[in-house]
């Protein structure tokens, strides 16, 4: 007699059937977004050519030749760093691709440097000397360099700096408007104390690192829609988009934040309206996976890509730029535990106001103190322990990238501590959760 299957043995193979259609779905989606921005740096590269942006570059070679590598808007403030070392190598990244041959201009990221001479002036002398490439940066897709060469059309190095710092702005008060329209001012508030941590402001001042925050701000933007509408299911594509793009823009700065600063206002916003946090939890892990796949695939593309344009074994630079950036030579201490220690303290030093030399540390502590005080005597008794579980390993994350980092993080602390943003995010969020704000609420009905 044939044998009716079980409705367990249904219902499993059901799950598997969905499970395998969601991974299908995911890989065509990483392959057409994979290929689309290919293709598209390849067209920028194409269509563009060198003497059409050369009026701007040379502006913009004559504007960093005599800065300082290392320059920052406020003395000692790491924070505040320009860095006119990371720009120039970018332009001139941007000036050796070659419309004639830019399949293999993106693959290579040819330049020209020489020893013993500083970023700014290597730059000054290739646009205005014109001599042969003798270097490569294959490490990275440099896709930045699109945008920035449509923008080299129209203006140059002090024009692009402008017109982030305006993009910066208004990405910002629209990401304003729409939580305080959609009643989550204790969400803006949260947001913006890690904005001010990281001295975001800054962060349109260098070229070469600035994708993360833009990333960032816009990604955030519509998690609050999605949580708006009630459309949470496309959080997970958009982290593989947004990781992917991550990959391609970033300089290996602070990519974390493009993640983990649009999670933890997801858990936030959704958390608010329907108080499930495990299904919350579960999309939020979701979304972390599939832009860890995002990001790695992204990279392990640009390689592959590499490998067939160049018709080369480029494993050696693959394995060589991995060591280098977990087991490099660092400016810490031998011991691991010792090192750890001194890495994170660093990191954590580097917050807006702590990074602020002495006058700032003093502000630092004595809010912290205020803060604790206030926290004892308001605390929540029935806080969620499930909401400060999820907002805590949010908060571990950028902690896992220092970690695994190590010897990129301790060597680009100027930038690479505002990964931290996610965690002040998602500390600043606990503390709202374990707050008992009924006093103040009745109040302030009360004068109403």
């Amino acid at each position: 007699m044939k044998q009716e299957a079980s409705p367990g043995s249904t219902e499993q193979k059901s799950n598997l059937r969905s499970y395998a259609a969601k991974v299908c779905g995911y890989l065509l989606l990483f392959f057409i977004t994979y290929f689309l921005l290919l293709g598209l740096f390849l067209l920028s590269v194409k269509t563009i050519s060198k003497d059409q942006v050369l009026p701007n570059l040379k502006r913009s070679a004559e504007f960093l030749k005599d800065k300082d590598p290392l320059a920052m808007e406020i003395e000692g403030v790491l924070a505040s760093r320009r860095d006119y070392t990371c720009d120039p190598y970018f332009l001139c990244i941007l000036y050796y691709q070659d419309s004639k041959n830019a399949a293999y201009s993106i693959a290579k990221a040819p330049y020209y440097t020489e020893e013993m001479e500083v970023a700014p002036r290597m730059f000054y002398h290739a646009v205005t000397n014109n001599p042969p490439a003798n270097t490569e940066y294959l490490r990275y897709w440099h896709g930045g360099t699109a945008i920035v060469r449509v923008l080299l059309l129209f203006t140059d190095l002090v024009g692009i700096y402008r017109l982030f710092g305006v993009l910066f702005a208004l990405l910002y008060l629209l990401l304003t408007a729409l939580l305080i329209a959609f009643k989550r001012l204790s969400v803006w508030v949260c947001l913006s104390i890690s904005f001010v941590a990281g001295s975001l402001w800054f962060a349109a001042g260098a070229i070469e690192y600035i994708w993360s925050a833009l990333l960032m701000l816009l990604f955030s933007l519509a998690v609050v829609l999605l949580c708006r509408y009630q459309k949470e299911k496309l959080f997970a594509p958009l982290c593989l988009i947004v990781g992917m793009l991550t990959a391609f823009l970033d300089f290996l700065t602070y990519e974390t934040v493009t993640l983990t600063v649009p999670a933890v206002l997801f858990c936030a916003l959704c958390l608010k309206e329907q108080a499930q946090v495990k299904e919350v939890g579960i999309r939020s892990a979701e979304g972390a996976a599939v832009w860890l796949l995002g990001y790695v695939g992204m990279w392990s593309g640009k390689w592959v890509y590499a490998a067939v344009i160049l018709k080369e074994n480029v494993m050696p630079y693959v394995t060589g730029h991995i060591q280098e950036r977990l087991v490099g030579e660092m400016p810490l201490p031998d011991n691991y535990l010792a090192g750890t220690f001194v890495l994170i303290k660093r990191e954590l030093a580097a917050l807006f106001p702590f990074g602020y030399g002495k006058a700032g540390l003093v502000l630092g502590l004595m809010g912290l103190l205020v803060l604790a005080a206030f926290c004892y005597v308001f605390h929540k008794k029935g806080a969620d322990r499930r909401v400060l579980l999820l907002y805590l390993l949010w908060s571990l994350v950028p902690i896992l990238r220092f970690l695994v980092l190590r010897n990129h993080t301790a060597t680009h602390i100027a930038y690479t501590f505002r990964a931290l943003m996610g965690t002040v995010l998602a500390w600043a969020l606990m503390i709202v959760e374990a707050l008992d704000l009924t006093p103040f609420q009745a109040r302030s009905k009360k004068k109403k």
